[in-house]
C-alpha cells in the first residue's frame, strides 16, 4: 500500500499543475454560456474514477495476502506430515 501511497502523491501533485489549465481553457471556456458546472461533474467523474482504482487496488492486496496465507499454510500441513510419517 506503501506504493499506492507515493503513486498517488505522485500523480495528485501532477494532476495540480495541469488541471487548472485544463477547467478553465478546456472545460469552462466551451462551456461557460451553455452549461457553466460542466467543470464540476469532471471533477467528480475524475474523483469517482480514483476511487475506484484505490478500491480495485486494495482488493487486489488483499487477495494476494489470502493467497499467500494459504500457501504459507499448506506448507506448514506439509511438513507436519513430513514429521508424522517419519515417526
Amino acid at each position: 500500500m506503501a506504493k499506492a501511497s507515493s503513486l498517488t502523491t505522485v500523480v495528485g501533485a501532477i494532476a495540480a499543475a495541469i488541471s487548472a489549465q485544463i477547467y478553465y481553457q478546456g472545460i469552462y471556456e466551451h462551456t461557460r454560456r451553455t452549461f457553466p458546472q460542466a467543470f464540476f461533474l469532471l471533477g467528480i467523474g475524475l474523483h469517482v474514477l480514483v476511487i475506484l482504482v484505490l478500491i480495485w487496488m486494495y482488493l487486489r492486496e488483499q487477495r494476494k495476502r489470502e493467497l499467500s496465507d494459504t500457501t504459507n499454510k499448506n506448507v506448514v500441513a506439509d511438513d507436519n506430515m513430513i514429521e508424522d510419517t517419519q515417526l
